[in-house]
């Protein structure tokens, strides 16, 4: 899962290489598009192994197997929310993919009320985004009592944002507690102020 909104060109040459270096089966990203650039076809061409779709509210799914969009809700200076149905493995997983209005002043209560609605209304396996909340925040206890963050088995300093100097843990990766989480890996690269998650797990 990788916040990209500071990256001109989407970083296409670190993405290959951490492809090629591990077995990824699907990536998710927040804020992707830029007003200047539109790399859709590059990132068709340079990532022709894996099917991409372009979702709304600025988001995008990349995926070794299947990709079906289930639904998007908006709430303007609120949240963004993707449900999308995801293949990875032999098994499809419900995913859906967050982005929280950003301003740290803003109130995020409206937010998580109307996510964990969402969650009660539909079996998601897998929660994940940018949720520009700390994780250490009470909004995240409800999520505690059927999923695992993937923050517990991440190595050193949970911060994701901002880069060089990370002081906030904001973008969360949330599994159902079925799954077995085996490791969390932070990576940062110069072209985004976020850091990249790599969470493996079976």
């Amino acid at each position: 899962m990788w916040n990209i909104a500071d990256q001109k060109d989407y970083n296409i040459d670190v993405l290959k290489k951490t492809l090629e270096a591990q077995r990824i089966d699907a990536l998710f990203f927040v804020e992707v598009l830029h007003k200047d650039n539109n790399f859709n076809s590059q990132f068709k061409q340079e990532l022709h192994n894996y099917n991409i779709e372009f979702l709304e509210g600025n988001m995008m799914v990349v995926a070794k197997k299947g990709i079906t969009i289930v639904d998007y809700i908006e709430e303007e200076r609120h949240y963004k929310l993707n449900h999308l149905k995801v293949e990875i493995g032999l098994n499809t997983f419900e995913v859906i993919i967050v982005d929280i209005f950003a301003k740290p002043w803003h109130n995020k209560k409206k937010a998580f009320t109307k996510i964990y609605k969402y969650l009660e209304d539909h079996d998601i396996d897998i929660i994940l985004g940018d949720f520009n909340t700390p994780y250490e925040s009470i909004y995240f206890n409800h999520f505690k009592t059927n999923y695992t963050s993937a923050r517990n088995f991440q190595k050193g300093f949970s911060a994701t944002w901002p880069y060089p100097m990370p002081l906030l843990e904001i973008d969360h990766i949330w599994i159902k507690k079925q799954q077995t989480i085996l490791s969390t890996e932070k990576k940062f690269y110069t072209d985004s102020d976020h850091a990249l998650l790599i969470t493996e797990f079976k």
